[in-house]
């Protein structure tokens, strides 16, 4: 087509430029032909709809005024007078409000310079329709801003991948989650940076994903850097690429570590609940709740199943209604029992109560209940808390109670003293009587030890202690006596402590039980004081017996052996028959001389008047020529002043310890030690023998050992007596320097090498040869 065929098609005024003509004519979108002035000079159809149906050619020359705000306007007519002086062409965007009952519409205006038919200067605007691109990109926009505010806002790890698990791109707002670091991930596949079987399972989760689009619950354990040990829930969704082969796929991967603790811990939870349930129903009482509403009502939500067993009330109707349980409670218990409820509910204290129930089976039985009270958020009060039947308990505690007051009636009425303590050594009771026999009222040992409240004298006090931790820790009983001193006399006190063992044979405590042996200790005393008067007397006898033996008879037989003698001498060359006779009279003469010396010697050696030292060198030496046994003695040097009677009493105990070595001991081996200490002589002999069993010392038989001790009794000492089977005999004997009548039995220990091994002051301690 012409030229003139198309400006005539299309209706333009002939007065338009022909490049405007052509442009008016082949464009479909609006186009307007402005002057320098910015006045219209043509438009096409399209632009005569966008001006709201304006006649191309009855308002070509129009302006815009009535279709443009006014600033809109004054930009156009800016832009269309610069285009024209410049003849640089310009674009700008303007909404038109050119159409009724329709929205604004927004134009991209491309402004280009062209020339008018009188070659006046012109612009040629193609306007093009961007109302719906604009809103696209607005909604774009705000679909962009919102996808990356969520990405900022989440904590999840964002991955893009490929199919084959190559990593895109990442967003991580914690990158201290990524098992590796970012920048050696990207470029990676899951292959190359987890271990085979997390990788095989990411893998499976990105087909799955392409298959359906979406893939929910994969959960990976990864170690990460730090140490720590995540597990991650994983959701993957296919992002469509061109073609099937650019598929990517979008990973969120969550950290669900504490979920996953969380859970564990619930499980754990759970199934300690579960074994509590089962305990609940089959211990021996009762598990459960009781809760009070702000309007008086009161239910018992949940409880075991032995409540009714117990305490004879249903279950069910308790979950409705427990008012129902006040009522059985005993007459006697319901005020107390309402009134421990309503403190407990307005202190909110734990709540703890004895009380008596009525069983539809049993009658009443005895209930202890204990709880811990809540207060919910509607003001409820709900506690939390068991009951169970202490009826038997109830019965023992009433039983026992008679039964202590029956034994403290006993004990009050009897000529003993009974102090009872419990298992930490405190005194739970004392007698009356240990007023008046130990000087302490018993008020004051109420809650004591003998530490912290004596109740002897020391060091008694100490073996009272001793006694009583033996007692407590190792069940052992002990037995001590002492001396004490009352308001008008002195006398002795016997104390025997003993454990005190519940129905299992445990100890719970122990009790010192004293008894007053004065009269005793004072037969004692009178018996000894006439043994030692017997003793002396028998010494005396003794001494004087050997005198007689040694001074009269001894010189008759020496007489005796002289006349025999001469007798012989004189019949030596007539009677050869008298003289052997005189020589078996003069044989018989000597033996008895011999056997004089002998008994005298073993009544009272003369050379005990010579002194201890020479007494002791010739019984040692008197025993090994008779017995061939070795004795060896030591004697502490230089000169030791010492009684008659202790001087005896030494020899005596040596004497008796040395025929006990070899009459039962079978020693071949015998040490005698003499020291002087300190404060006392010590002998002590010592042997290899057999030795013997402890409990033959106390045998009915056993006056050697039995008079041992008495004589060191006698003069005020002691002795102690060490020997086990096998292990050889050592008696030891301490006796005062200065005399004193003796007013304590010491001990006399019988128990082996340890006793053996405890030594005086001062003493070494010996060893026998094997």
């Amino acid at each position: 087509m012409n030229r003139t065929r198309r400006v005539g098609a299309t209706g333009h005024s002939t007065s338009a430029e022909p490049r405007a003509e052509i442009l008016l004519c082949d464009l479909s979108v609006p186009v307007i032909l402005y002057d320098a002035a910015g006045r219209r000079r043509g438009m096409n159809a399209a632009a005569s709809a966008m001006t709201a149906g304006v006649s191309p050619t009855g308002e070509a020359e129009s302006d815009d005024a009535a279709l443009l705000h006014a600033s809109a306007l004054r930009l156009l007519r800016a832009a269309i007078r610069k285009v024209a002086t410049e003849g640089v062409p310009r674009a700008l965007e303007l909404t038109y409000d050119a159409r009724p009952n329709e929205p604004p519409r927004l134009y991209s205006v491309q402004l280009s310079p062209d020339r008018m038919r009188d070659d006046a200067p012109g612009v040629i605007a193609v306007f093009i329709d961007v109302t719906q691109a604009r809103r696209i990109e607005r909604n774009l926009r705000r679909t962009l801003d919102f996808s990356e505010g969520l990405i900022a806002a989440i904590h999840d790890l964002l991955f893009e991948v490929d199919r084959d698990g190559r990593y895109l791109s990442i967003w991580a707002k914690n990158p201290e989650l990524l098992a590796v670091p970012k920048e050696m991930l990207l470029g990676k596949t899951v292959n190359e940076v987890m271990p085979a079987a997390q990788a095989r399972a990411a893998m499976d989760a990105i087909a799955e994903a392409e298959r359906a689009g979406i893939s929910h619950g994969l959960t990976l354990v990864l170690d990460l850097p730090d140490g720590s040990r995540r597990w991650f829930e994983h959701s993957l969704a296919k992002k469509p690429g061109d073609t099937p082969a650019t598929d990517t796929f979008l990973v969120l991967s969550r950290d669900i570590t504490h979920r996953v603790q969380y859970d564990a811990v619930t499980k754990e939870n759970a199934e300690i609940a579960a074994r509590l349930c089962k305990l609940a129903d089959v211990g021996p009482g009762v598990i459960g709740d009781y809760l009070l509403s702000p309007d008086g009502r009161v239910t018992m939500p949940s409880a075991s199943k032995r409540l009714e067993e117990i305490t004879g009330w249903c279950a069910e109707a308790m979950r409705r209604d427990a008012s129902a349980a006040l009522d059985t409670i005993h007459p006697d218990d319901f005020e107390r029992h309402v009134a421990s409820i309503q403190v407990s509910a307005r202190e909110l204290s734990a709540w703890h109560n004895e009380f008596r129930v009525r069983h539809p089976e049993k009658g009443y039985v005895w209930i202890e209940g204990r709880s811990i009270p809540e207060r919910e958020p509607d003001g409820s009060i709900r506690w939390y808390g068991f009951l169970h039947d202490v009826t038997e308990r109830k019965h023992a505690e009433q039983l026992r109670s008679t039964s202590e007051q029956q034994l403290r009636t006993l004990a009050e009425n009897m000529p003993i003293v009974i102090v009872r303590f419990d298992r930490d050594g405190r005194c739970v009771y004392a007698s009356p009587l240990m007023e008046r026999l130990a000087g302490v009222a018993a008020r004051d040992l109420l809650g004591q030890t003998p530490v912290e409240c004596p109740l002897m004298p020391q060091p008694v006090n100490e073996q009272l202690w001793d006694g009583l931790t033996a007692a407590l820790s190792e069940g052992r009983t002990t037995e001590l006596e002492y001396e004490f001193l009352d308001a008008d006399r002195r006398g002795w006190l016997a104390v025997r402590v003993v454990p005190e063992r519940d129905t299992q044979g445990q100890v719970v405590g122990a009790f010192a039980i004293g008894s007053d042996v004065t009269e005793r200790k004072q037969m004692e005393h009178a018996l000894r004081a006439l043994a030692n008067r017997r003793q002396a007397d028998l010494e005396e006898e003794r001494r004087r017996i050997a005198h007689e033996l040694h001074d009269e008879l001894g010189q008759q037989l020496v007489a005796l052996r002289m006349s025999v003698k001469l007798l012989g001498l004189r019949a030596r060359n007539k009677e050869p028959v008298v003289l052997d006779a005189t020589r078996e009279m003069l044989a018989l003469v000597d033996t008895l001389i011999q056997s004089t010396r002998d008994v005298s010697a073993s009544l009272r050696p003369t050379v005990l008047d010579m002194g201890l030292a020479p007494a002791l060198e010739w019984l040692t030496s008197r025993l090994s020529q008779h017995t061939g046994i070795r004795c060896v003695l030591r004697v502490a040097s230089g000169d030791v002043e010492m009684t008659e009677e202790q001087t005896v009493a030494i020899f005596r105990i040596a004497q008796e310890s040395l025929t006990n070595a070899t009459r039962h001991g079978r020693a071949s081996h015998v040490e005698v030690m003499f020291r002087v200490e300190e404060d006392a002589f010590v002998i002590e002999v010592g042997d290899n023998g057999i030795g013997f069993d402890a409990e033959s010392m106390h045998a009915p038989d056993s006056f050697g050992l039995t008079g041992i001790r008495e004589r060191a009794l006698a003069v005020g000492g002691y002795a102690t007596i060490v020997s086990r089977p096998g292990q050889g005999t050592v008696v030891r004997a301490r006796i005062p320097v200065c005399p004193v009548p003796s007013k304590r039995q010491g001990p006399c220990h019988c128990d082996g090498p340890r006793a053996a091994s405890g030594e005086q002051p001062g003493s070494t301690k010996d060893s026998l040869p094997d």
